[in-house]
């Protein structure tokens, strides 16, 4: 349980919300507040913003897109820095479960958390981490295989090519792409046939 007015969500989507508050369209100097969150917490695996209060047309939509953005995005991440399996060949409600941690114990007081992530024909996970440099690697037990260090500090996503035993990693804080050599392909993916 949070304290009073603390948002009930684990360090995982405090990110999200820092986002979601600066898109906010009644923050900044001399601005009057004229709404609140009234509740901020996780809801079937995915961040629930709550707000009410008094707003124009142009402000509400501007709010309702942020919280719509945020609550999205949550689905993406975790609110623990845990990946996840869901297993959809069995039960008809898939339940999730723990799979792996991606953190790397370390001072960083930053941020950290997966991100983009790629599986390899060796049977392993890739995943991005972001503000930790590196694509940490999983093995088919969920256990950290591997870390490969990047150049930049926050990779955001990868993917093998589509030719050549390479993985891509886009890293936003140099604003590059970086590629990897690896051991093995990337697993095949579902491409549409185009006409």
């Amino acid at each position: 349980m949070a304290a009073q007015g603390a948002p009930e969500c684990g360090p995982g989507w405090h990110d999200l919300l820092d986002r979601m508050c600066v898109r906010n369209p009644d923050r900044g100097p001399g601005r009057r507040r004229t709404f609140k969150f009234s509740q901020i917490k996780e809801k079937y695996g995915t961040l629930r913003v709550y707000w009410d209060g008094s707003l124009s047309s142009e402000a509400t939509i501007q709010v309702e897109e942020a919280i719509a953005l945020a609550e999205a995005r949550s689905a993406t991440c975790c609110e623990i820095c845990e990946i996840y399996r869901y297993d959809v060949l069995g039960e008809a409600a898939p339940k999730r479960v723990v799979f792996g941690n991606v953190l790397q114990p370390d001072s960083n007081p930053d941020f950290k958390g997966p991100d983009g992530m790629a599986f390899g024909t060796d049977g392993r996970l890739y995943c991005a981490v972001y503000n930790q440099k590196n694509v940490t690697v999983l093995d088919r037990r969920g256990a950290v295989a591997d870390r490969l260090v990047l150049d930049g500090p926050q990779p955001t996503n990868c993917a093998f090519a589509l030719e050549g035993r390479k993985l891509r990693v886009t890293e936003v804080g140099k604003g590059q792409v970086e590629e990897i050599d690896m051991a093995c392909d990337g697993l095949a993916l579902h491409l549409p046939k185009f006409a």
